[in-house]
């Protein structure tokens, strides 16, 4: 399929697929290389609306529902794994049960 076919979303996706962690500017520039016919800011915006653990892109982009990229303390992203990262819910860390909170 041609970048022009597919949406940014999708190519997002498929970029940390494969790249498995990137740095914002990493993305950018994939999704630039790839000849995504997006404006900039509609680019950071897929990266702000697609991260599980980050409340305020909840909040903002209540209609999304298959996130899949987790913001780690450093910056960097990586595809979200439940199993690695622990189930979010609106944006926060659900505790396993069992746990105190």
């Amino acid at each position: 399929m041609a970048p022009r076919d597919l949406s940014g979303k999708q190519i997002m996706r498929d970029i940390m697929e494969n790249l498995r962690t990137a740095t914002a500017e990493q993305i950018f520039d994939e999704m630039r290389r790839r000849g995504a016919v997006i404006a900039d800011d509609t680019i950071w915006q897929y990266m702000m609306s697609l991260v599980v653990n980050l409340p305020p892109a909840w909040k903002h982009w209540p209609q999304l529902t298959d996130r899949f990229l987790f913001l780690r303390e450093d910056g960097v992203y990586e595809l979200y794994d439940e199993a690695r990262h622990g189930r979010y819910d609106n944006g926060r860390l659900v505790p396993p049960s069992g746990t105190a909170t």
